[in-house]
Order: C-alpha cells, then structure tokens, then sequence
C-alpha cells in the first residue's frame, strides 16, 4: 500500500495515474491529521508527503509522525521548492528520498519501485524462524543484534537501505550518523585514508549513541574485499525505533554495542597505534623514524563493531 498526502488536486489526479501502473493499493489524503489515522490503521511500504500542507501540521512534522508510528515506511518528501534546506528538514524528519514537482512520471515512478525492492530486499535476508534465511540458506543477525526477536530484527532491517557493491567498489558512510552491517563478504575499512582493518559478515560499524554528535566530515571509506552485501540504517531512527519499543532492546543494544567495542577493528587499530607510537618515542632519537602514518584516534568517536 501506497500513502499519498498531498493537497493540490491536480498533483493528486497525476501521481493516482501514475501510480496505478503499480501493484499497489493507493490511499490519498489532503490532510495531515487523517494520514497519521490512516498510518496507524494500515501498514504501507511508502508514503509520498508534500511538504507544504494545510493548517498546523505540515509536511515535515507529518513525517516525523508517520516515522513514529510506522519506521518501517518508506517516505518520499516532495515540493515545489528544491532548496538545500528543504531536503535537509525532510531527511532528518525520516525521508528517504525528495523529489522536486512537478514529478517527473519515469522518477517518481523508479523511486517507487526502488523504495518498495529495498524493503523486500531486506527482510529477505533476515532469518526466518526455522534458523534459515531464504538467501544463501545461512543465519545473517547482525552481532549487535543478539538477543534480539527476529521479528524486530526485520523491522530494522527494513529501516535500511541495502547496497550490493562488487569487489573493490566503495561505499562512503558519516559515521555519527549510520550504522553499516555486512550480510555477506567483507570489506575493508579506512579512517583517513588509514587502513584500519577488515569487517566481515554480520560485523557493524557506526552510529556512536552515546554522544549522538554531529560532524559531516566524520566518514569511513567501506572498501569490498569481495563481493559485498551491507545494509545502512540511519542511526537515530534506529534508537527512535528501539525506544519506542516501550522494552529493554535499547538497553541490549547499548550493551552489545559495548561489548563488541572491545573486538572491533578500531579498537585493534588503535591498540596498534598506540605501540607504533611508544616504539617511536624510545627511538625518537633516530632521523629514519617516519610519523607521518600515525594519527590521533578516539574510541568515544566510533562505534566500531
């Protein structure tokens, strides 16, 4: 099922025609209020929302709403303005894409299908209850998900988007504000164009709860070493989603995080560092001793799984 809010009759009339060439069930609504009636009573794969609506709650609070109470949903922001801060609200309310109207069909359209692909793609590899999944036939739970219901375990999955990356290809991810879990391969990961070691299946890298900081330049380089499978979630609607679970899941999220610190690549990398560091100062005496490939390195920074 598909959500459309949006309040221009002509913009409803073209995105229906549009969407009718989908598998879809299509529910349209102009106000705000009675989408999030519409949310609670119905589980939608997409909601495409205008951000300027009718009365109190506009397009970007509505998303945040529509987040609440179902994360699970995919959300299309559109509007007729296409500046930087627009984008910026909608992303951080919880859309995954923005589109500008008029709505180009073919974009809107392969937006649609994309979105709807990524949610399918993901619970896909998501272990079922019989221990097997029905990809590859093997257990893919994130470490930083132990202990978890597999049910839950879907519905953050779902949170993601699912990126297949041939060998050698790169995934850039900000650290401080995605986590980054591998399904199948490995990769390799950079910190500065510093090699910090290699991630594998079901190891995580990202979002540091903690703080929950803010910093635009604070990204990894994911390198595949093979063939890679690895979904992103973006970090705070992933605490939002445990949070709202009204259980302990983000007190074991926050302690398997912890855990797993201690055996992550960075921890090793800095562990490393530090001794590079000491040999140096013993021998700083000696003109061959090169420092350029040392570098200050944090553990409150990442969470490094």
């Amino acid at each position: 099922m598909i959500l459309v809010v949006e309040d221009d009759q002509i913009t409803q009339r073209v995105v229906s025609k549009l969407l009718a060439s989908t598998r879809f069930q299509i529910d349209i609504t102009s106000d705000a209020y009675q989408a999030i009636n519409y949310v609670k009573q119905n589980n939608y794969i997409i909601a495409l929302v205008d951000l300027v609506l009718p009365g109190m709650l506009n397009g970007v609070k509505l998303i945040s709403q529509i987040k609440k109470h179902s994360p699970a949903t995919k959300i299309i922001a559109c509007s007729s303005y296409g500046n930087l801060t627009h984008k910026k609200m909608s992303a951080r309310a919880g859309a995954d894409l923005f589109l500008l109207k008029p709505f180009n069909p073919e974009e809107l359209l392969s937006a649609v299908n994309n979105l709807a692909r990524i949610n399918k793609k993901v619970s896909d590899l998501v272990v079922t209850k019989s221990g097997k999944s029905d990809d590859e036939n093997s257990t893919n739970i994130p470490d930083i998900f132990n202990g978890f219901p597999e049910a839950i375990v879907q519905e953050i999955m779902n949170h993601g988007v699912l990126y297949k990356l041939a060998q050698n290809d790169k995934h850039v991810m900000n650290y401080t504000e995605y986590i980054g879990t591998v399904i199948r391969g490995s990769a390799i990961c950079y910190y500065k164009n510093k090699k910090l070691g290699l991630l594998n299946e079901k190891e995580s890298i990202g979002y540091e709860f903690i703080t929950e900081s803010f910093d635009p330049d604070s990204t990894v380089t994911i390198q595949a070493a093979s063939p890679l499978q690895l979904i992103v979630i973006p970090g705070i609607d992933l605490i939002k989603f445990l949070h709202a679970q009204k259980n302990d899941l983000l007190q074991l999220f926050k302690v398997n995080s912890r855990t797993l610190r201690t055996k992550s690549i960075f921890n090793r990398s800095i562990i490393k560092n530090q001794l590079e560091e000491s040999e140096l100062k013993i021998n700083k005496e000696s003109p061959d001793n090169d420092i350029s490939d040392i570098y200050d390195f944090d553990t409150t920074d990442l969470l490094g799984i």
